[in-house]
């Protein structure tokens, strides 16, 4: 079930096999091209050939491959080429995978059958050829002509010579004669009960101002039946929604509707049905009707009982529609709860005959007014997102501090999460529709920068304090590998790749953004801040960071496989010098840092800027003289990231976070990580520092006290089941990084216990009902069962998923 929720409420199957696109999964053969249809005003496909065979569109791209569409019906939406034959195959998958062929055809003259292919000959509606609006019940057609049960559709052929817009794939039976004006005037609830639903806007066929939809286009649905031709004569269209609407205004009860008097005068075109293989076929001129005969679940709550053997109709509900034995439609009015039409002076005869004699258009805009009165969920919407237990998902690069050394910032997918380190509450930034990549805040933590790894990349600038997005906009590169933000908060650079694979620097000026109070999305365009793109650079070297300094705006420093760089942004244009490493110039740089807070009256002489490697040395660099000063070998392995303040300089490398002294003469403070330490980060009092790893752990270490506190922990894959203990309020998760974890919902999702099954990848886990032990299903078909508080195993068994019985004493 959950495998086709994203079929809901229908598939574009042309955009989900991008056909026109780079057809990766469809493809075309012969003379397949694109026109414009001057008719519909769209673009459409043009399917041409002498042999049908050789000129069509596949979906998918191969015979190996499969659609998998759910949808019980299917859509198209063509216009035959008048005077040639077209063809259209559908590999339909029934049960115990049999797959059943699908075919219809003008070229066909009658209906074959077999038990794996079907062949339906196709008559047009009107002689001149004209667009058409194909629906199939495809699990009525299995079910009526092969004892077949429905399962998904395979592949589609669409063979010469047609003119083709789209197809689509749904559960819901779609009604194309609606039109969107009239579902507005009409209420939409009774639409439903009638078993119409417009069609969506990508569906839908042109129809100019004034003109009827049955005048333009042909309407054909299959299969058809006896039972459709009742309910044909006995639906209720637009038209006959009208007529209600006045019948109910003047007070009548019951009255003769047009439908059957108009399905009378068309028997030549209904005739025709029976000689074109089971199509319900609608042209020009014929009645608007519902597509309600197709589905019975639709008219189970419509069709009317049988007549009394008087010939009278039996006595039904006011609102219903009922066909008495002489075949006479009568429309009974609603009930006072269900449609109430006030008139402030009922006995004024002047103005009942006034009312009579409004127009018919007038009367039912007036009864839509009066609007039903009914309940909403409030607060609305009814859910908020409250907390997430998770970091990184694009990286584990980015933790920061906020200014009061309170809270702590981190990305988790496409959301940006600022917890408080004492209380564990959240705030969370929503926005992003990718996976946030870079994050930096500017000297005053007011504002934040964020980028996420779609393509092209996003950045948003947020005022931190109220959460709202002041500006965004698009990157002109592939990708982006660092986002910073200046002390002052006026200049904006990024570090990524262009299309073509060369690394690029951009800066831009964001200072209008800061005086903004009203978030983007409510700002008129004329409102929108501009953001000036003040230079940008490529370079043929690598750069994985990119560092504002804090004294000037203009000039940054960057670092990456085998070079440093030092940039300044002059008269528009970005300039880069690189350092001289020496003999260290085939090194890999993996992260740089200014070794001071911002302080403007430093002198430029004492400005250095610190540079780690992966072989675990430390350069110290003199910026005014663009030459090294010092290397120091402080690990035997690889320094992941740094950070410096004015009393030690901080390493996060395998295993370790290790606090230097500001010589870099020893280590005063270190404490243990399991993976690798990714980001660090020193609070500007200087007496805490951060630290995230690789295995989605953040903690802080307080060098004051000389204590470190673990502040989350998370899973670093997908999470493949959960499981609530009903009592203890106890979450259970089991994920494809092989861990069992147990949480706990009340004290902010704190992690109580960790199960580790390198081995054996667990993929299920449910609780017991009332005992704190939790059964775990293995991919290997083991069920284990473990006593949480203990963790211990307590037993183990062979057997499929497990189930905890509700009598609490069985394991299914």
């Amino acid at each position: 079930m959950s495998q086709s929720l994203w079929q809901q409420p229908y598939v574009n199957v042309f955009k989900h096999c991008d056909v026109g696109g780079q057809w990766k999964k469809s493809s075309r053969h012969g003379d397949v091209t694109t026109l414009m249809d001057h008719s519909i005003k769209c673009t459409v496909w043009r399917i041409c050939g002498s042999i049908p065979a050789n000129n069509f569109i596949l979906c998918p791209r191969t015979g190996s491959q499969s659609l998998g569409l759910t949808g019980r019906y299917f859509y198209l939406l063509f216009k035959p080429l008048a005077g040639k034959y077209f063809v259209v195959h559908m590999d339909i998958a029934a049960e115990q995978q049999l797959v059943i062929r699908l075919s219809f055809s003008n070229l066909f003259k009658e209906f074959k059958a077999t038990s794996t292919w079907l062949q339906f000959p196709f008559t047009p509606a009107s002689p001149q050829c004209q667009w058409t609006f194909l629906v199939i019940d495809l699990h009525s057609t299995l079910s009526t002509y092969v004892k077949r049960h429905y399962m998904y559709v395979k592949s589609v052929k669409l063979c010469a010579n047609i003119l083709v817009k789209n197809m689509f794939t749904s559960d819901i039976l779609f009604d194309p004669t609606l039109t969107q004006s009239a579902r507005h005037r009409l209420h939409y609830e009774k639409l439903l009960k009638k078993g119409m639903m417009p069609v969506p806007r990508e569906m839908a066929f042109l129809v100019p101002k004034g003109s009827d939809w049955t005048e333009l286009y042909d309407l054909v649905a299959f299969p058809d039946s006896e039972e459709a031709h009742q309910m044909m004569r006995r639906s209720v269209g637009l038209e006959e929604l009208r007529d209600m609407a006045l019948t109910q205004q003047r007070g009548k009860a019951v009255a003769q509707s047009v439908a059957d008097r108009k399905c009378e005068q068309q028997t030549e075109g209904i005739g025709r049905q029976g000689q074109t293989g089971g199509w319900a076929v609608k042209g020009r001129g014929m009645p608007p009707q519902s597509l309600r005969q197709m589905n019975q679940e639709m008219t189970s709550n419509s069709v009317c009982p049988p007549a009394r053997q008087d010939g009278r109709a039996q006595e039904m509900d006011s609102g219903d529609v009922v066909m008495s034995s002489d075949r006479e439609v009568h429309v009974f009015s609603e009930n006072p709860d269900r449609v109430s039409v006030h008139y402030e002076h009922s006995d004024d005869t002047e103005d009942s005959v006034e009312s009579e004699n409004k127009s018919v258009d007038e009367k039912i805009s007036e009864m839509t007014r009066k609007k039903r009165p009914f309940k909403t969920l409030q607060p609305d919407p009814i859910l908020q997102l409250a907390h997430v237990v998770g970091f990184g998902g694009s990286t584990y690069s980015h933790v920061l501090w906020t200014k009061d050394g309170e809270s702590l910032v981190y990305p988790c997918h496409n959301l940006i999460v600022s917890m408080n380190v004492s209380s564990k509450k959240q705030r969370l930034f929503i926005g992003h529709t990718d996976k946030v990549c870079a994050i930096a805040f500017n000297g005053s933590t007011s504002l934040l920068a964020s980028s996420q790894s779609s393509s092209p990349p996003v950045i948003r600038v947020w005022q931190f304090s109220s959460r709202q997005c002041l500006t965004m906009f698009n990157v002109p590169v592939s990708t982006i590998h660092s986002v910073n933000l200046s002390h002052s908060g006026r200049v904006l650079a990024a570090a990524g790749r262009d299309r073509h694979g060369k690394q690029a620097v951009l800066v831009w000026s964001i200072s209008s953004t800061r005086d903004q109070t009203q978030p983007a999305h409510s700002r008129r365009k004329s409102q929108v801040p501009e953001i000036q793109l003040l230079a940008k650079a490529h370079v043929d070297v690598n750069m994985n960071r990119l560092r504002i300094s804090g004294f000037d705006d203009t000039r940054m420093v960057s670092c990456g496989y085998n070079n440093v760089r030092l940039w300044r942004v002059k008269q528009h244009s970005l300039r880069s010098c690189p350092v001289n490493t020496g003999e260290y110039h085939h090194i890999h740089f993996t992260d740089v840092a200014f070794d001071e807070t911002y302080r403007p009256d430093s002198q430029d002489d004492e400005r250095r800027v610190l540079a780690s490697t992966a072989c675990g040395k430390l350069f110290v660099i003199n910026y005014t003289q663009i030459q090294v000063m010092q290397v120091v070998q402080l690990e035997s392995g690889e320094i992941n990231c740094l950070a410096v303040s004015e009393l030690f300089c901080a390493t996060g490398s395998k295993g370790a976070l290790k606090l230097w002294k500001i010589d870099f003469s020893s280590v005063f403070l270190e404490t243990e990580q399991d993976g690798n330490v990714t980001a660090v980060g020193v609070s500007q009092d200087g007496l805490k520092v951060l630290l995230a790893s690789d295995q989605g752990c953040i903690g802080v270490l307080d060098a004051s006290s000389r204590s470190y506190s673990t502040v989350m922990r998370s899973h670093i894959d997908c999470i493949l089941s959960v499981s609530l203990h009903p009592r203890r309020h106890h979450l259970a998760t089991v994920s494809a990084d092989n861990t069992i974890r147990v949480w706990d919902a009340k004290q902010h999702f704190t992690q109580l216990f960790d199960f580790c099954a390198p081995h054996d990848a667990p993929c299920c886990v449910a609780y017991h009902p009332v005992r704190n032990c939790l059964a775990c299903g293995f991919n290997s078909g083991t069920v284990r069962i473990f006593h949480v508080s203990s963790t211990r195993l307590l037993a183990e068994h062979r057997c499929g998923l497990p189930y905890w019985e509700p009598h609490k004493r069985s394991l299914y």
